[in-house]
């Protein structure tokens, strides 16, 4: 039996739930089907995935910011729609258009610039990570 990732197991049950005429007794048969795979303790994954899943199918997308020090919510949020507004690349979501739903997290170790996060892209536009490029690009000579 082939292992699946927590996404995957998100995805399955959004598939048993979604049009349940009963979603208690889906979501049980759902848990012995983890309990049959030995997949319980992926559990708080699959269950962060799902919700994640659910916000996609509505049109909201959930961005998860890392900045070096804080910055209002506001601008954080333009500064993500700025990114991820479809521009014609094939690496920028489509679901963008809707809702944008942000995390934010402060890391001083960044040093600055900004990280941001999809459940499917992640663009690091971090001092620390273009610092490090450099240094991989000046001692590979």
């Amino acid at each position: 039996m082939p292992k699946l990732l927590p996404r995957q197991y998100a995805k399955i049950l959004y598939a048993v739930t979604h049009e349940a005429k009963d979603v208690p007794k889906a979501v049980g048969m759902f848990a012995k089907f983890l309990e049959r795979r030995r997949a319980t303790k992926k559990l708080p994954v699959i269950i962060a995935e799902f919700l994640n899943l659910v916000q996609e199918k509505q049109g909201i997308l959930n961005v998860k910011v890392t900045t070096a020090r804080v910055l209002p919510e506001n601008k954080i949020i333009e500064l993500v729609k700025k990114v991820l507004v479809p521009s014609g690349l094939s690496r920028v979501p489509r679901e963008v258009e809707g809702e944008v739903a942000v995390e934010i997290n402060v890391d001083a170790t960044i040093v600055g610039g900004m990280i941001m996060e999809t459940s499917t892209h992640r663009w690091d536009a971090s001092v620390k990570n273009q610092l490090v490029q450099l240094n991989n690009q000046l001692t590979r000579k």
